[in-house]
């Protein structure tokens, strides 16, 4: 199962709530999602792009490999997080997921 749990501040009423993206489906390369804010309604959105520094080509890369467990919490940051996880061929990679909006 892929799960993403992202801290989100309401651009509205800048109160913070988690928002959780959970799916069965393996990791796409980019996620983006809207999400109301539970203290006034404002729709939030929220994307990650996901890569990984592997020789071959993001394309390709996206086209071989499956990554169906992966479990983050964002906190809010911006900023690059790493984590290894294993593909359904059974390598295991470096996971690099970036936080674009």
């Amino acid at each position: 199962m892929v799960e993403i749990h992202t801290k989100i501040t309401c651009k509205h009423c800048k109160k913070s709530y988690y928002a959780l993206r959970a799916s069965d489906i393996p990791l796409e390369k980019t996620i983006s999602a809207s999400t109301l804010c539970p203290h006034c309604g404002t729709v939030n959105r929220y994307a990650y792009r996901f890569s990984s520094n592997e020789k071959i080509s993001r394309w390709k890369f996206w086209q071989k490999h499956f990554i169906t467990d992966h479990f983050s919490k964002n906190e809010g940051t911006m900023s690059p997080e790493y984590f290894p996880r294993k593909c359904n061929c059974g390598k295991e990679i470096l996971l690099k997921q970036e936080r674009i909006i």
